[in-house]
C-alpha cells in the first residue's frame, strides 16, 4: 500500500469513519445568588443622621426639593424615615456610602422600620455619574423592594412603582405604595412578595422602555405564581 491507502486502511480499523456518538448537552446552572448581607452599623448611623439633618437649616434645601418640587407630604417623609445628606464636608460618613454631594436619602425599611439599606439622589449629580447612588456592597444587600407606608391610609390598593419618589408620591395620597429598587430588578422572589399583600396592586413603573420592559416582567411573574 502507499501512505495514503494505509492511512484509509488504518482509519477503517479504527472505525474512524463513523460520526462521534451524540452527546446530550450540559444543562447550565444559573449562577448563584451572592449571600445576603445585614446591613452594617455605619449604614444604620448614616440612615439615622441624614433623618435628623432633613428637618435642620443645613437639610434646608434637600427638604425643598422634596416638599416643594416634588410635593410630598412631610408627614410621609417623616413618617418613612426619609433623609437629607448634606454632603461629606458637613456629615462624615464611613468608606462605601454614598459621597458625592448633596443628596435626598432614601431608606429601605424592614417590619421593623428599621433601615436595610439605602438610595441617595443627588440633587446636582456629578459629572459622569447618574442621579442616584447606593451603598457598596459591604454595606448590606440590595432588598430589590421596600414598601412604603402613607402617614393616613385612605386606600386598600398597593401602587407598585419603580424607585422612592414615585412611590412616596402614591403615599402622599393616601396609598399603600411598593417600591422596586431598579427597573430591572423585578423577579419572582419581588412578585412573590408583593402576592402576599392584601387588595389589588397595581403595577406604576415609569413610561419609558425601561419601566415598560421591567413591568411587563412583573406581571408575567404574577401570572405564573
Amino acid at each position: 500500500r502507499n501512505v495514503g491507502d494505509a492511512m484509509t486502511w488504518l482509519a477503517e480499523r479504527a472505525r474512524l469513519d463513523r460520526p462521534p456518538p451524540e452527546r446530550p448537552p450540559i444543562p447550565r446552572r444559573p449562577p448563584a445568588e451572592p449571600p445576603r448581607r445585614d446591613p452594617s452599623p455605619a449604614l444604620r448611623a448614616y440612615v439615622e443622621a441624614c433623618e435628623r439633618f432633613l428637618w435642620k437649616p443645613e437639610g434646608a434645601a434637600i427638604r425643598r426639593w422634596l416638599v416643594e418640587e416634588r410635593c410630598l407630604d412631610p408627614d410621609v417623609l417623616r413618617h418613612n424615615r426619609i433623609g437629607a445628606d448634606p454632603g461629606p464636608r458637613i456629615l462624615r460618613r464611613a468608606s462605601g456610602l454614598p459621597r458625592h454631594g448633596p443628596a435626598a436619602v432614601f431608606p429601605a425599611l424592614d417590619d421593623n422600620r428599621e433601615a436595610v439599606y439605602l438610595q441617595a439622589r443627588y440633587l446636582d449629580p456629578p459629572p459622569n455619574r447618574g442621579k442616584y447612588d447606593n451603598p457598596t456592597g459591604r454595606h448590606g444587600s440590595n432588598p430589590r423592594l421596600t414598601f412604603v407606608e402613607p402617614s393616613t391610609p385612605c386606600a386598600s390598593a398597593t401602587v407598585i412603582t419603580e424607585g422612592m419618589p414615585d412611590a412616596l408620591a402614591a403615599a402622599t395620597i393616601g396609598y399603600n405604595a411598593a417600591a422596586v429598587l431598579g427597573a430591572g430588578l423585578p423577579d419572582r422572589k419581588v412578585a412573590e412578595r408583593l402576592a402576599r399583600r392584601s387588595g389589588m396592586l397595581v403595577v406604576a413603573f415609569d413610561a419609558d422602555d425601561a419601566g415598560r420592559s421591567g413591568a411587563a416582567r412583573l406581571v408575567d411573574h404574577f401570572r405564573d405564581l
